[in-house]
């Protein structure tokens, strides 16, 4: 029995620590939404149910056990309008970023709180608070275990201010047995919600990355490059880049040395790569020895950004000399919509996948810049 307690003492550390120490998959999540037309309807769903709890506070006024004084009545108004104010943000405003999703989440708790304390009776209060849930299914969804954890605490402690207001007011019993409901309501549906997305979650992560080199497969890809239409361009030249990396004669490292050493070779030019580039440059391992990088920056730099990358391949690598062959290929980032951006990035794929092999056929170990629409490669000064 003590064996078994144990081993479910450990496994419950164990989760618990893996579930607080992972990432928030804010960014992850609002990419799949995006990538699969959702953010709309999204959009809509949250704003329509923050508009519906907002409008709780000003139903309660005309209850006998709603606001019964200028102040609650103030509190009861302050809470419906900021509700209704982070309603009108999510139709009106660009999709958030983390930071304004986390503020989101701490403005609802606040105004979810006001809204609570402003009824006259605080039996009402304890059992509405059963609408901070609604929250906590957001922070389960969009956020990751920190963000929720906080979330339920604040809501804790509401909960728990309410059911000592409620059990002062003569009625102990009433307050411990709501209170029990509510915190149910609020903790374990969250963060049951919270494992499940999280496993799931990681399983869509794994299986659109490349084990071997860590970085995005074919499909990693085509789920990142929805985030190059969201960026502004900088300049006049700015312009949305793919390069397509091949490495030279490959099959003779994995028949010279064998493929462990070929398997190291990938890992560290996957790493090279990664170094090289920007940090919101996408890098992809297309299969094989071919790696593909898509990022947006200024035309001036699509050839050196190209240079140096072939520069970086070529460091010596597990004691051999190893080049590549790169195709690069633009097109003009300010007229680039959301929508068309996964189409964009195929065309300029393509037309650096070709690039690059009049690079490999001129003998590799260079950089070719698709030129146009009729083909044409030139070469990169080194």
């Amino acid at each position: 029995m003590r064996t078994a307690v144990g081993e479910m003492r450990r496994t419950v550390v164990h989760l618990a620590a893996a579930a607080w120490t992972k990432p928030d998959r804010f960014q992850w999540f609002s990419d799949y939404l995006e990538l699969h037309g959702l953010r709309g309807f999204v959009r809509i769903a949250i704003a329509f149910t923050t508009v519906l709890t907002s409008s709780i506070p000003f139903i309660n006024m005309a209850s006998p056990d709603g606001a019964s004084d200028p102040a609650r009545y103030t509190t009861a108004a302050i809470a419906g309008v900021g509700g209704c104010a982070l309603a009108l943000m999510w139709v009106t405003m660009s999709w958030p970023d983390r930071r304004r999703s986390v503020a989101f989440v701490a403005f609802a708790d606040i105004f979810i709180a006001l809204g609570l304390f402003s009824d006259g009776v605080p039996l009402a209060g304890l059992a509405g608070a059963t609408v901070f849930a609604v929250v906590g299914g957001y922070c389960a969804f969009f956020h990751g275990t920190r963000v929720l954890v906080a979330h339920i605490a604040a809501a804790t402690v509401v909960i728990g201010v309410l059911a000592v207001m409620t059990a002062v007011a003569g009625d102990p019993a009433m307050a411990v047995s709501k209170g029990m409901v509510v915190i149910l309501a609020n903790v374990v549906i969250p963060l049951t919600s919270q494992v499940l997305l999280g496993m799931l979650s990681s399983d869509s992560v794994e299986s659109r990355r490349d084990p071997l080199t860590q970085l995005p497969n074919r499909r990693g890809l085509e789920q990142a490059v929805a985030s190059v239409g969201r960026y502004r361009p900088r300049g006049a030249d700015d312009v949305v880049v793919v390069i397509v990396l091949d490495l030279d004669a490959f099959k003779r490292v994995n028949d010279a040395r064998g493929h462990e050493c070929g398997d190291l070779v990938l890992a560290e030019t996957a790493r090279r790569l990664a170094t090289t580039i920007a940090a919101n440059d996408i890098p992809c391992r297309m299969g094989g020895e071919e790696f593909v990088v898509v990022g947006r920056r200024p035309l001036r730099e699509v050839a050196v950004l190209g240079e140096r990358i072939r520069s970086a391949v070529m460091a010596p690598n597990q004691g051999l000399r190893v080049t590549a062959s790169i195709g690069v290929a633009w097109a003009d980032a300010e007229s680039m919509s959301t929508d068309s951006a996964e189409t964009l990035v195929e065309n300029l794929i393509r037309a650096a996948d070709r690039a690059m092999y009049d690079a490999k056929r001129s003998g590799g170990n260079r950089v070719r810049l698709h030129t146009g629409p009729d083909d044409t490669a030139e070469e990169c000064a080194g």
